[in-house]
């Protein structure tokens, strides 16, 4: 019995739409194609038209052969035969009818004048195919390499024009070889210079994505280790919360029950925490171990990071970054972290406009961050408290919400893991100054 979906129109218009789909990147990297080989025709033609005859026939020179070249070397995708016999007939089509058109010439005549160009176009594209790799190559040897096929396909047309002289015959080669040798210089230093500036965008991209990524890592890096002490913190929550438990069970004493549910609650929220602390981990495990980053380049990239965000927050804050000594720094995430840290806040406290001062030596051993500003300052009453999880003097202007509070305790956490310490002073109204020293030997 015939499946009662055989000719069902879903399952027909889904498998068009599949075969679609599947057809359609094909399609367009077709079309692309195609319309290369026609800019490459159209810009052959328009260039041929800026010419030479230096032997009083139709025989021509142009920097139309250097415009074919240099493009088909910029187009490594189009294939350098179907390009030339492209561009050949092009040529072939144009000229032909512009002698019909204009001078009134014979159709047959004006296809014998000019098809021997066209074979010149298809051997010079034979032969750029043939060699495509060694072209490409942007060494000497492609200049003389592309110098000979510009000379070779010249011969060509010269031959099927029957207008090679063998009496004049060196004297001609001459004057193709000074011809090609100069067309093959000028596409040479020019592909060169192209493949250089790509190199240039590129690097320059593949920097921005570095730094774009080791910004992402630094807060990844501060925010587990801060996480790895909360954990500790809610296993002993969890352990004291069950031997509550138990000596009030032990002397039948009320509330046993909820000191229990407290002990199950900090247990699960502990678990939850864990599974964040391992994705983080993993993300921090993508970053190849051993790699550094030299302290110059970490500082400039915090320092155009920040000022970003103080672009986004529309304030007009002036940077000023003084580096002592420099070294390889492989700790960067963490170094990075409590840098962003100490300057956002500096950020945040300043009004619509002011100076952010970031100072950083590492010539004894130690690692000195400090980071100074001239903004709102902190109370005296409040110093001893701002390094306390929560503490806070922040509040979004939308909502009214207070925020987290978990910066500076997250830095002082950080600081103190890695065996340093951090200071701070401040002015209510006239700005704050906060210092960080980390030991360090070699290379921290």
């Amino acid at each position: 019995m015939a499946s009662a979906f055989a000719d069902s129109p879903d399952k027909g218009f889904g498998q068009g739409r599949l075969v679609h789909l599947r057809a359609h990147p094909f399609k367009l990297a077709l079309q692309g194609k195609l319309t290369r080989l026609v800019y490459l025709a159209l810009l052959t033609v328009f260039v041929g038209n800026f010419s030479l005859h230096p032997f009083g026939t139709s025989f021509r020179f142009s920097l139309a052969v250097g415009a074919f070249t240099f493009f088909l070397l910029l187009n490594d995708d189009i294939n350098e035969l179907v390009g030339g016999i492209c561009t050949g007939l092009a040529v072939l089509a144009f000229r032909t009818s512009g002698n019909v058109l204009l001078l009134e010439m014979p159709f047959q005549q004006a296809v014998r004048t000019h098809y021997p160009a066209a074979i010149f176009y298809s051997v010079l594209g034979l032969g750029m195919w043939l060699a495509a790799d060694v072209l490409r190559a942007g060494k000497w040897v492609s200049f003389i390499l592309l110098g000979l096929l510009d000379v070779s396909a010249n011969l060509f047309e010269l031959a099927f024009r029957t207008e090679l002289n063998l009496a004049a015959f060196f004297p001609m080669i001459y004057l193709l070889a000074v011809v090609a040798l100069v067309r093959s210089t000028l596409v040479g230093l020019a592909f060169t210079a192209w493949r250089q500036h790509e190199r240039i965008l590129l690097q320059q991209q593949e920097k921005r994505e570095f730094e774009r990524i080791l910004l992402v890592t630094s807060d990844v890096s501060g925010e587990l280790l801060y996480l790895e002490s909360t954990l500790a913190g809610l296993e002993k929550i969890m352990l004291k919360s069950y031997q509550l438990y138990n000596r009030m069970k032990q002397d039948n004493r009320e509330g046993g029950e909820v000191a229990l549910a407290i002990s199950r609650d900090v247990h699960d929220a502990k678990k939850d925490f864990e599974r964040l602390a391992a994705r983080l981990r993993q993300v921090l495990v993508r970053q190849k171990e051993g790699e550094s980053v030299d302290l110059n380049t970490l500082i400039d990239i915090a320092v155009r990071a920040n000022r970003d965000v103080a672009r986004e927050l529309n304030k007009q804050i002036e940077f000023h970054a003084d580096v002592e000594g420099n070294i390889d720094v492989t700790s960067y995430h963490i170094v990075l972290s409590i840098i962003n840290n100490l300057v956002g806040n500096a950020i945040e406290a300043s009004g619509d406009c002011g100076e952010i001062h970031l100072q950083v030596d590492a010539r004894h051993q130690r690692l000195l961050v400090v980071v100074s500003d001239k903004g709102s300052g902190i109370r005296s009453a409040d110093l001893p408290v701002i390094f306390t999880p929560g503490y806070t003097t922040k509040f979004d202007p939308a909502t009214g919400k207070a925020s987290t509070g978990l910066g500076l305790a997250q830095v002082k956490h950080i600081v103190e893991e890695l065996g340093g310490e951090i200071k701070v002073e401040s002015r209510e109204g006239v700005g704050s100054r906060f210092a960080v020293n980390i030991p360090y030997s070699g290379r921290p």
